[in-house]
């Protein structure tokens, strides 16, 4: 390892999520890279991917940084180091020729997890706790409201839905129907 990268102190585990076709595949392969840190921590980073097809890949995950502790997260005495945790991601760029996402009966998902996106329907999207209809509503997202796309899309229902960061409420909101959408992108 190269000294620009002994820096890195910090404990991260990876998914990789294949976005295309097929939404999830099973675990195939698994890579380990070890560092130290400036102050001789050891530090993990694993990954666990699948590459049946050709899509893009996003790599979603949390650094927790424990400074003080080994390469187990523990200090000398066993116990677990206090940790915080800092938000991680990765996407590659899009594959062309990749079939785009959609869900049964719903338009093809245009929604990228990590990116901003805001409602555009001219009436109020729904804020839910789960991907459902019959979860408890959290808010009303007013038109031209924006938001941070977290994960998604879940099918249910007949709608794709995205898990959403909304002025600081996290739930998940319905994309589009068969025929209109409700919610875009923010380029």
């Amino acid at each position: 390892m190269s000294n620009e990268q002994d820096d890195i102190d910090a404990l991260a585990e990876f998914v990789f999520r294949i976005i295309g076709p097929i939404i999830i595949f099973p675990i195939l392969g698994a890579i380990r890279i070890q560092a130290r840190g400036w102050e001789n921590t050891a530090t993990w980073y694993r990954a666990l991917w699948v590459a049946s097809v050709i899509a893009s890949v996003v790599i979603c995950g949390a650094i927790v940084y424990s400074p003080s502790s080994n390469s187990s997260g523990e200090s000398s005495n066993g116990q677990p180091q206090g940790s915080t945790n800092v938000p991680i991601s990765y996407t590659s760029g899009n594959v062309p020729n990749a079939a785009p996402l959609s869900c049964p009966n719903t338009l093809s998902s245009r929604l990228i997890i990590n990116q901003r996106g805001r409602v555009t329907s001219g009436v109020p999207n729904r804020l839910r706790e789960s991907a459902t209809t019959d979860s408890r509503q959290l808010e009303l997202m007013p038109e031209y409201s924006e938001f941070w796309v977290l994960s998604g899309p879940t099918c249910n229902e007949g709608f794709a839905w995205w898990q959403v960061n909304y002025n600081g409420l996290i739930g998940w909101t319905a994309e589009s129907g068969s025929n209109e959408y409700w919610v875009e992108p923010i380029p």
